[in-house]
């Protein structure tokens, strides 16, 4: 099947190219996971509808903490149930760790003074 093409003004020119893609860098751990056997939208549910049947899903998911903790390294703070948790959990999740990393930091200079 050919590209599609559009109108550009000067004839009509393929949209595509014909340049190979890079792989994407699925990490491994995700090949296992729970949700590569259903439907990313479930994942993603509209604003203001429960997230429920996704973290069902991710709580029997043997990937979860790996998931959680991948979100989290990465800065997963918008979208998506990841981990079993929502964007705001997951946020929730972050501001409690620098709290405590930051109470671990002080302490030391605190026991000196």
């Amino acid at each position: 099947m050919p590209a599609p093409r559009r109108r550009n003004g000067r004839g009509s020119l393929p949209w595509a190219t014909h340049r190979e893609l890079p792989p994407l860098n699925i990490p491994e751990w995700m090949e296992g996971a729970r949700c590569r056997e259903t439907d990313p939208e479930v994942f993603f549910p509209p604003q203001g509808t429960s997230a429920k049947t996704a973290k069902k899903i991710c709580m029997s998911c043997e990937e979860r903490v790996t998931c959680l903790d991948w979100a989290l390294e990465t800065g997963q703070d918008e979208f998506g149930v990841l981990g079993g948790k929502t964007p705001p959990q997951r946020r929730k999740l972050k501001r409690e760790a620098l709290t405590a990393a930051a109470a671990q930091e002080a302490a030391p200079m605190e026991a000196t003074a």
